[in-house]
């Protein structure tokens, strides 16, 4: 990161917003923003400017409180993800360095809360992370893979679809990430709609197979509330753990969505040549 001074010697910084800035940069790293926006901090008479990188390069090992489990609160809980969650999620794709993040990106505020008291640690903010990155790699991947006859509506359309909450929790039943959740067995229970949600999606493909098949929204069947939550969580872990390495991310994650990216971008591509 660039610092320059200004010649005022009247303006200053204060250490806490210059620490806002250095948690932000990190946190981020590089992401789309990074690429395609020239951004520039100014703070009282000091410029930050942030520093491109290439799409394959990690980022030094900094990482915000924010993302960290507290050791405590694991060894108190006794979570542990079981071996082979890489093998049956990740399919062997990746292999966590700190399995703390992945811990964190499976736990739900709900799992064991009273014996928590006020530490309620939860996947947010990794989930938050996950979401911006996966929003990267969808876009990217749909504009190098787009026709030279694709508007941007069509691109938009796509995007909307692979993004839509029941998808990627149609994803998430798939791969049996729901399997690995620490979650309040209670909680579980009174969500009801993901068990049906589960039940109708069991036998399909693709959820755009589901789509089709009910083609009013309102009596297609919801997810519960946290599946893509935890997807994008598990996302922003394996971005995070693998030191912000975008492409690594993209190797691990994005076979989990190639059917519904192949499906929606082939539907949609044939619905925008046939108008």
């Amino acid at each position: 990161m660039h610092v320059t001074k200004s010649n005022n010697s009247k303006s200053r910084c204060s250490a806490l917003t210059m620490k806002m800035i250095l948690e932000r940069t990190v946190q981020l790293g590089p992401l789309l923003a990074l690429y395609f926006m020239p951004v520039i901090n100014h703070c009282a008479g000091q410029t930050f400017q942030l520093r491109s990188y290439s799409h394959n390069n990690s980022h030094p090992k900094v990482v915000p409180n924010s993302l960290k489990l507290s050791p405590a609160l694991i060894v108190d809980l006794a979570l542990e993800v079981p071996q082979d969650f890489e093998k049956v999620v990740l399919q062997n794709r990746y292999k966590f360095t700190k399995r703390e993040y992945l811990i964190k990106a499976l736990l739900h505020k709900s799992y064991e809360a009273k014996r928590r008291r006020d530490r309620l640690d939860s996947f947010t903010p990794l989930d938050q992370i996950g979401d911006m990155v996966l929003n990267y790699m969808i876009t990217r991947i749909l504009i190098m893979n787009s026709q030279s006859n694709l508007n941007t509506k069509a691109l938009s359309k796509m995007r909307s679809a692979i993004l839509q909450r029941n998808a990627i929790s149609f994803i998430a039943i798939k791969n049996k990430v729901d399997d690995y959740i620490f979650i309040n067995e209670q909680h579980l229970a009174n969500t009801s709609s993901t068990a049906k949600f589960k039940e109708q999606v069991k036998n399909l493909e693709n959820y755009q197979a589901l789509v089709a098949a009910i083609i009013d929204p309102k009596r297609r069947p919801t997810s519960g509330s946290f599946l893509p939550d935890i997807v994008k969580a598990i996302i922003g872990a394996v971005y995070v753990d693998s030191g912000y390495d975008i492409q690594k991310t993209d190797d691990v994650i994005m076979p989990m969505f190639k059917k519904e990216i192949e499906v929606v971008y082939n539907k949609v591509y044939n619905d925008q040549n046939t108008e």
